[in-house]
């Protein structure tokens, strides 16, 4: 949910056409990736979701925003599948936990539309501070979950050694 309401966010505060936002594994690569913009059937025509090994697999490895007037001039950028729609100009930026990117924003407009300015590159960097908070919190909440099924698992263990359990 937290994804999604970043991708939604980032297309209307920057006026893109299209949006992603990603969480990696701890190989760097695409574990977790919600995008607006392109409709569930076409999403679904296009196959797998990315992986995170061309342009979008930069961003683990930079660490830092990547603004571009034309995406497919990068030197990493490797592609699509037919159908995909063409974009442009893009921008991606690290979603960063401390000192470690643990996830992406994207944005990108069609192939004729306007370049990203500094604002918009502002814009998603804000985005991102706050997803990762956003991400930590539900991090914290799921391994306070995990340890308190633990304690209940082993209480439960204990009962039953002791046979106090009924």
């Amino acid at each position: 949910a937290v994804l999604q309401r970043l991708a939604t966010r980032a297309r209307d505060i920057t006026l893109a056409d299209f949006a992603a936002a990603s969480l990696f594994d701890e190989d760097g690569l695409v574990e977790r990736f919600l995008f607006d913009g392109v409709h569930e059937g076409l999403a679904h025509d296009l196959g797998p979701l990315p992986s995170g090994r061309g342009l979008l697999g930069q961003l683990p490895v930079l660490g830092r925003p990547l603004r571009l007037d034309d995406l497919t001039d990068h030197p990493a950028f490797s592609g699509w599948p037919d159908g995909h729609p063409a974009m442009g100009p893009f921008i991606g930026m690290p979603i960063q936990s401390g000192d470690t990117t643990i996830g992406s924003l994207y944005v990108t407009r069609g192939p004729t539309g306007r370049p990203f300015t500094e604002l918009d590159e502002l814009s998603t960097a804000f985005l991102s501070i706050q997803a990762a908070q956003q991400i930590n919190i539900v991090a914290a909440r799921e391994r306070t979950a995990r340890l308190s099924l633990l304690e209940e698992r082993e209480n439960i263990a204990r009962a039953l050694h002791d046979g106090t359990l009924q």
